[in-house]
């Protein structure tokens, strides 16, 4: 069945201006100046990796595409600075998702219904725009954060080439580790962070924010290139 509403004007905007607003007197734009940096490869990788008896630094490997296995070892725990969240683990990601309409077409007829999304949901292409609206831009993206000289044994992992979720576990919140600002936006809900206009009745333009993390001490495999003692 369709799912929709009356023409009314939408209720999103004062909950997303809100958290614009607070995560930007909180913390400010964070620039990740390390991904900025552009790495100059002048050697060809090998395609099939070098596997590794033990993650230590072998100069003749220098330029080539190795696959190693060590725990995972940093000097500082990963931070999420937008909404000030620090986790005791080498890296953290942070998920964001909307509750955004959706529309639904099968032999000329569309139906619509609201479900989570990380991605930006266009509502000006519906067929059926009117009670539909989605806001658009999201007022703050998924993204991922490493601790500070992350490292698989004796490599230290490029702030560039970052691991994926294998292994990762959930990362449940608790309100009292957001700033005071935040916490007046949030709430949380089961570990979750929520931003909602209406907590009872979800509405278009809500948000969620969900954390994982790569615990260090946590054995893992990666591959990359060596250039010197990184993993690039």
């Amino acid at each position: 069945m369709a799912r929709k509403r009356g023409n009314k004007a939408p209720s999103y905007s004062p909950i997303l201006g809100l958290l614009v607003i607070a995560t930007l007197a909180g913390g400010g734009w964070y620039v990740w100046h390390h991904r900025s940096a552009t790495t100059v490869v002048h050697e060809q990788p090998t395609a099939t990796p070098v596997d590794m008896a033990e993650p230590r630094i072998d100069p003749s490997n220098e330029g080539k595409r190795v696959r190693i296995t060590g725990e995972v070892r940093m000097d500082k725990p990963a931070r999420d600075p937008r909404l000030g969240i620090l986790s005791d683990s080498a890296v953290l990601w942070r998920k964001v998702e909307m509750l955004q309409w959706i529309e639904h077409c099968v032999a000329g007829k569309c139906g619509y219904a609201l479900d989570w999304s990380e991605r930006a949901v266009h509502s000006s292409a519906f067929h059926e725009k009117a009670g539909h609206d989605n806001p658009g831009a999201f007022p703050l993206s998924s993204e991922t954060f490493l601790g500070e000289n992350v490292r698989l044994g004796a490599f230290r992992v490029d702030n560039a080439r970052v691991p994926d979720e294998s292994g990762a576990t959930p990362y449940p919140i608790r309100l009292e580790q957001l700033p005071e600002n935040l916490a007046a936006t949030f709430r949380v809900k089961d570990g979750v962070l929520v931003a909602a206009t209406n907590a009872g009745q979800p509405e278009a333009g809500d948000l969620r924010v969900t954390y994982r993390v790569l615990p260090a001490g946590l054995k893992q495999t990666w591959s990359g290139v060596q250039r010197g003692d990184r993993l690039q």
